[in-house]
């Protein structure tokens, strides 16, 4: 990045599309008014501008498609490109950069999809930084290209003594956000090296305040603000709403990146110049209400936004009903402590519940206050948990300059506590913090030196088997690329993919690789083995067949128009493959030569909306005798022919997972996992056996039957593992995994520990002793 300093000239140029204007006070009643910079001033030290952008969705388009030079976004991000390019001057100097918030496809990418992005970009002349989105990081992934061009899915930049942090929060393969813990330990790491005074920007597609972002609770943000807190951000960019506003989090103005289609198509310019921060919003001709300039924000460089923190401690007592906290409150503003003061806390996001905390000062130390509440903790399941509190001054406020801001908010800030309870009479549970997130399957393995094992694959690119019983690790396999999916069973071996198209075979009681191919393009789903050879699809489509002893490509097929994101199911009676892909079809190849049999539409495109976004992508089909059972990502189960694909009808509603249900080695029924969050136990017709109560919710990852234990499992969205009877659909079991926040990881049951395993995008992974059994 360069260092020049931006001419008179040039910054005059800029300030006509940034014309001044006058602070509010920032905290309401509390601060003079700041006068604005004359528009023909010399930038004077440390001057810079950057350019922000959002959302601009391009097309998808597979191979074989050709390149038009039309579609979604294009004009506008030429007319950006051409802006960009003008605004620049001989000898470099004007807007340095770029900062893109995320949604850069539509559709992720497949093929050659990304130089379509560079087409639409080229002319601009200056770096583009991106992050990812949910629409890039759902149906397939651009993190392999992101470590390519910025060295990482997260990556940070030093320009003229700031800080740009350029985060992931759309996690991988998924439409929610989440904080992965890889990428919180990546940025704790990277603030290391920042003194506290460095002014920073953060830069993601997911906004932390302001509405619903789709985060598994208010835990996810408050474990960000926890990293951040210590130090200087004065600016948060984001996305995802595709609106033009600014608001606050935790005191800190955050800006909304608009979009380069529908009604806010535009970008903005952001400059820094004596002590004042700019960000101005540039709409296209074709925006509701015209082409025109917006003040998003004006705000100083030299003041830090206010705020309040307690240094928290909870306490629980095993069968207490209540949950005690209590902290020391500062702030990085002394006055404020001097002041009214007033906390209120809450558990596990319920505010409905929300308690009033004491507030008094420390005799020994005037300036320190101190609070105190307890909360009742009746009814909490055993487990992880969180409580949140909020401290803030009665009756003042922060507010924003901005033509698009929102009124002033409460000078408040917030911030959560994890803690554990536990039951009476029930093993307690067992943790490993692997520091990444897991979304593989938890395999339990008993290698040829008798050990039991239970193994995964981390978002890091890491393989990782630890001991059954006491979760110690026996050994680590670093990888290149994130391991989603992929990861299973292959005799005393393990197979393992990855998003850099690596595939390799790894010794079970070691970890070493026995051999490594790469496959050209990324892996997510677990292969299948079978007879010697290895099945697994790509991102691109693509169906390979690989010989396990060596790692040689039998064959390969381009099957599907888009990804392949679950593992393939093995119809024994035909000899054939059976795959969905995120083209919203379900397809059947000869397992022998790849040659095709059949394709279907998933069942929602057979009797909704015919649409790739419903692809039967999710979770892997059953093959039921005669039939195969798909759910696709409109949330219904259907049936179809296995010999010819042929529809046979919707077996049920507002299903996202299903598994199938043995009774020695033969079909007996099937699992599914409901979006209202009950788990049903169907027969071979579709039919009801029983409904339980497992607060499941939308995630693909399917109930897990354990015969030996009499046993199915089942874990939400957001942590919380139940465990049923397989007769009758009893509660046996519920165990809070995580405090709120995502598993996406396959369950898994070790009858020799006689324990349930999986892991959270927390990176930990806990393994939960069965209780005894009233009836053993």
């Amino acid at each position: 990045m360069g260092s020049h300093p931006i001419s008179r000239r040039r910054f005059t140029r800029l300030l006509t599309l940034l014309p001044g204007a006058s602070f509010i006070g920032r905290i309401t009643g509390a601060a003079e008014p700041l006068q604005p910079a004359s528009p023909g001033e010399p930038t004077g030290p440390g001057g810079f501008a950057f350019l922000h952008l959002s959302d601009t969705h391009l097309d998808p388009r597979p191979a074989g498609q050709g390149y038009t030079g039309e579609g979604r976004s294009v004009g506008v991000l030429e007319w950006f490109a051409r802006r960009a390019a003008e605004a620049a001057e001989p000898g470099g100097a004007g807007p340095e950069f770029a900062i893109h918030t995320g949604d850069v496809f539509e559709y992720s990418i497949v093929d050659d999809c990304w130089r379509d992005w560079d087409r639409a970009v080229e002319g601009a002349g200056l770096p583009i930084h991106l992050v990812p989105g949910n629409h890039d990081n759902t149906w397939g992934s651009i993190n392999a290209r992101l470590r390519e061009r910025h060295g990482g899915d997260s990556h940070a930049l030093e320009h003229r003594g700031w800080r740009f942090i350029c985060l992931n929060s759309a996690g991988s393969l998924d439409p929610l956000p989440c904080w992965d813990q890889r990428t919180l330990t990546w940025l704790r790491d990277q603030l290391r090296e920042v003194d506290a005074a460095t002014p920073i920007v953060l830069a993601m597609h997911h906004p932390l305040a302001g509405g619903d972002a789709g985060y598994a609770s208010e835990y996810d943000p408050l474990r960000f603000w926890d990293v951040v807190r210590g130090h200087n951000v004065l600016l948060v960019l984001d996305g995802h709403w595709h609106q033009v506003h600014c608001g606050l989090w935790q005191n800190t103005p955050r800006i909304n990146g608009g979009e380069t289609f529908r009604l806010n198509p535009g970008y903005a310019t952001v400059a820094v110049r004596d002590g004042v921060l700019t960000h101005r919003y540039h709409f296209h001709e074709s925006a509701e209400g015209g082409a025109r300039d917006t003040l998003v924000l004006r705000r100083p460089t030299d003041t830090p936004d206010p705020r309040l923190w307690a240094d928290l401690r909870a306490r629980h007592e095993p069968g207490a009903g209540s949950i005690e906290l209590t902290g020391e409150i500062s702030s990085n503003r002394p006055k404020l402590l001097g002041g009214e003061l007033a906390a209120t806390a809450w558990l596990n996001g319920d505010r409905d519940a929300r308690r009033q905390a004491t507030i008094a000062a420390d005799p020994s130390e005037p300036a320190q206050r101190r609070l105190r509440v307890s909360l009742p903790a009746g009814g909490l399941p055993p487990g992880r948990h969180f409580a949140t509190v909020r401290i803030e001054r009665p009756g003042e406020s922060v507010a924003v300059e901005s033509e698009v801001g929102r009124g002033p908010q409460p000078l408040a800030n917030e911030q959560a506590i994890e803690f554990e309870t536990a039951a009476d009479g029930q093993p307690a549970a067992t943790r490993f913090a692997c520091g990444a997130g897991v979304k593989t399957a938890l395999l339990a393995v008993e290698p040829r030196d008798g050990s039991r094992l239970v193994v995964f694959g981390d978002t890091a690119g890491r393989v990782t088997a630890l001991d059954a019983g006491t979760l110690a690790q026996r050994w680590r396999h670093e990888s290149l690329g994130e391991i989603l999916h992929a990861l299973a069973p292959c005799g005393e071996r393990l197979a393992v993919g990855d998003s850099d198209g690596n595939l390799r075979l790894l010794d079970a009681a070691t970890g070493s690789p026995l051999w490594t191919v790469n496959v050209g393009a990324a892996l997510y789903g677990a292969p299948l083995a079978v007879e010697g050879a290895l099945y697994v699809g790509d991102c691109n489509g693509r169906l390979l067949a690989v010989d396990a002893a060596t790692g040689d490509t039998l064959w390969a097929h381009d099957a599907a128009e888009y990804a392949i994101e679950s593992s393939v199911a093995h119809d024994a009676a035909r000899d054939r493959l059976v795959v969905g892909a995120w083209d919203g079809k379900l397809y059947a190849v000869d397992r022998q030569t790849g040659a095709p049999a059949w394709q279907a539409w998933s069942p929602s495109c057979e009797v909704a909306t015919r649409s790739r976004y419903y692809g039967p992508a999710d979770c892997p089909p059953l093959v039921i005798g005669d039939e195969v059972w798909a759910t696709d990502r409109g949330y219904r189960l259907g049936r179809y022919e296995a010999a010819s694909g042929a529809f046979l009808g919707v077996v049920r509603e507002a299903v996202s997972g299903v598994s199938l249900l043995e009774h020695e080695g033969v079909p007996a029924g099937v699992l599914a996992r409901g979006l209202g969050g009950g788990v049903a136990r169907l027969d071979l017709s579709g039919r009801p056996v029983w409904e339980a109560d497992a607060r499941a919710g939308r995630s693909p990852r399917p109930p897990v039957d354990a015969p030996g234990a009499g046993a199915v499992g089942v874990v939400s969205d957001v942590g919380l593992l139940t465990v049923v009877d397989r007769e009758t659909g009893a509660v046996l079991l519920r165990h809070s995994l995580t405090p709120r926040l995502f598993v996406h990881s396959g369950l898994t049951y070790c009858p020799a520990e006689a324990s349930w395993y999986a892991a959270g995008m927390d990176g930990v992974v806990s393994r939960v002793p069965m209780p005894p059994r009233p009836d053993a």
